[in-house]
């Protein structure tokens, strides 16, 4: 026969009753947790029902006892060392026994912010900077990024050739970032297109394009003197 209730029941080995399956793990990386539950001599018998597993006060989740053990996984934890126990939860014939803690180590996923390779004209405004993040896991979206800065040695005004666009400063929870810098390519703008200027009616000035249509029309301030010359 089986032990009467009220006998104790163990987990063994008493130190070494709870397991993971990766420690330290990585956030987003599914780890299993098993306990083992077996009856402290002299008792006899095979315990049954459930184990509860926690993390420090925090209930991570039940389990039904099969065999001997009970295993519960996730990749929920965040960054840290969590305190991790089972709880077996009794049954008829068995009290309550809970195992020692044991350290769970949660390190941070790696992040990846790639900055875009862009293309621009000398003497012309910048085009605008944009990155792309990889890397994210537990449907954590892009939005847990915060505070990347894209700034470039480049200028309106730089000559023509290729110049760095560097991201930095950015946080994100769980995460370690790294950066992979884009490119700036200016090139030289080209040469004006060649146009020419016609009296217009009310001594208005017209530029005409090459194709005979009017660019743009001007009005000299009086008494100015306009000079024509064919480009």
């Amino acid at each position: 026969p089986g032990p009467a209730k009220g006998e104790s029941l163990g987990i063994n080995p008493p130190t070494g009753c709870l397991t993971s399956s990766a420690n330290p793990s990585v956030f987003g990386q599914s780890t299993t947790f098993t306990a083992t539950v077996s009856v402290t001599a002299p008792g006899a018998g095979s315990p049954s029902g459930a184990v509860t597993f926690y993390d420090g006060a925090t209930v991570l989740g039940t389990t039904a006892l099969s065999g001997g053990t009970a295993t519960f996984s996730l990749d929920s934890l965040d960054v840290n060392n969590h305190s991790i126990t089972a709880e077996y939860n009794g049954d008829g014939s068995f009290h309550t026994s809970i195992s020692t803690a044991t350290t769970q180590t949660v390190s941070p996923a790696q992040l990846t912010v790639t900055v875009a390779s862009l293309a621009g004209v000398s003497g012309s405004p910048l085009p605008a900077f944009t990155y792309t993040v990889n890397g994210l896991v537990n449907g954590d979206p892009e939005a847990v990024v915060s505070g990347i800065n894209l700034t470039s040695p480049a200028t309106p005004i730089s000559l023509p050739g290729t110049y760095p666009i560097i991201a930095r400063g950015g946080m994100a929870s769980n995460y370690a970032i790294t950066y992979v810098d884009g490119t700036l390519t200016l090139t030289a703008a080209p040469p004006p297109t060649a146009q020419t200027a016609v009296s217009g009616s009310n001594g208005s000035v017209q530029v005409l394009a090459p194709d005979g249509s009017v660019a743009y029309t001007f009005t000299p301030f009086a008494g100015a003197r306009v000079l024509y010359e064919q480009l």
